[in-house]
């Protein structure tokens, strides 16, 4: 098996064209990331074992894959999520609601805090970037 992260659709085709033996997998797309985030929380499970109670902390744009995947495994997990950034740069509107959803199903919680300062504190994880998406 062969984990492939590409960033653009075209590559990936190329990529599958080439490849007949192998499985590539690439869920990466401009709204979700959900590999990098189940490999993320795999690493926190990995350092501070399994249950909910843990406090997930994005420092960064809210309106970028990595912060919605990462806010989704997350609340499935039961875990508290806490998006801190620019107001301009926050979870839109609609995705937020499909994360309040998917919270209450999972035990979680997802919410944003303006002030980093109030956001950070008793984190089990911090997770940064930059304040504009690459």
């Amino acid at each position: 098996v062969m984990f492939a992260r590409l960033h653009t659709q075209a590559q990936t085709n190329e990529l599958i064209g080439a490849s007949r033996k192998m499985s590539v997998i690439n869920a990466l797309n401009d709204t979700d990331h959900p590999l990098q985030s189940l490999a993320d929380a795999a690493a926190l499970i990995e350092k501070d074992g399994w249950g909910k109670g843990k406090k997930v902390v994005f420092a960064g744009p809210g309106d970028n894959n990595v912060t919605i995947s990462l806010a989704e495994v997350a609340a499935q997990l039961g875990w508290d999520f806490v998006h801190t950034g620019p107001q301009d740069h926050q979870i839109p509107g609609d995705r937020f609601l499909q994360l309040q959803e998917i919270a209450r199903k999972g035990g979680g919680s997802v919410r944003y805090v303006e002030d980093w300062s109030e956001a950070v504190p008793d984190a089990t994880m911090l997770y940064t970037d930059v304040h504009a998406s690459m």
